[in-house]
């Protein structure tokens, strides 16, 4: 029987050995061999991981989503399947309306997607920074998760913990502090 946290350990493992044909590989096969919920699940992780290429990928998150959605319609209600279609809708349009409990949700992931849709509208930004619990960005994003180094650009920095960093809107969802 198929799992989703134990297939997403395997997964973790090898993005963290920067194996990433083995990673896609891994979600797929899971996908293929799992009942309709748990394939749901999965094709979330799945979309998640296509989301990390950034806009090349956004046919590949959304074939994704679709894939979640017909395995388990309720899935469209889940926090990270509204995160990852709040980035793909900032993504093409630019602006983006975030429900504000996605920034306080508990899963990294719905976290970091939230993040990703604040940090595409258009128009002047202002640097803000997405203030996490420290270690609790997931490791498939860790690109975005940098230790707090102070500069003199970035004095907000002196704090010694794990932050991720990120241009955001004027107006802050719960969640997200100004420097």
């Amino acid at each position: 029987m198929i799992s989703v946290d134990a297939t997403w350990e395997q997964v973790k493992e090898a993005l963290s050995s920067d194996d990433y044909a083995v990673a896609f590989d891994t979600l797929e096969q899971a996908m293929r061999e799992a009942a309709p919920p748990v394939r749901g699940e999965l094709a979330l992780r799945l979309a998640h991981l296509h989301s990390l290429y950034g806009d090349p990928a956004q046919p590949d998150v959304r074939r994704a989503l679709n894939q979640a959605y017909a395995a388990a319609p309720a899935l469209r209600s889940a926090p990270l399947a509204r995160a990852l279609e709040a980035e793909l809708t900032a993504r093409a349009q630019g602006e983006v309306t975030l429900a504000p409990e996605l920034a306080a949700d508990p899963d990294p992931l719905v976290r970091y997607h939230a993040l990703c849709a604040w940090r595409w509208p258009g128009g002047p930004r202002r640097r803000w920074t997405w203030r996490c619990p420290p270690l609790s960005c997931p490791s498939t994003c860790a690109g975005a998760c940098v230790p707090g180094r102070p500069t003199r650009k970035k004095p907000w920095a002196r704090v010694p913990r794990r932050r991720c960093s990120t241009p955001r809107p004027r107006t802050s969802p719960p969640g997200l502090t100004a420097p």
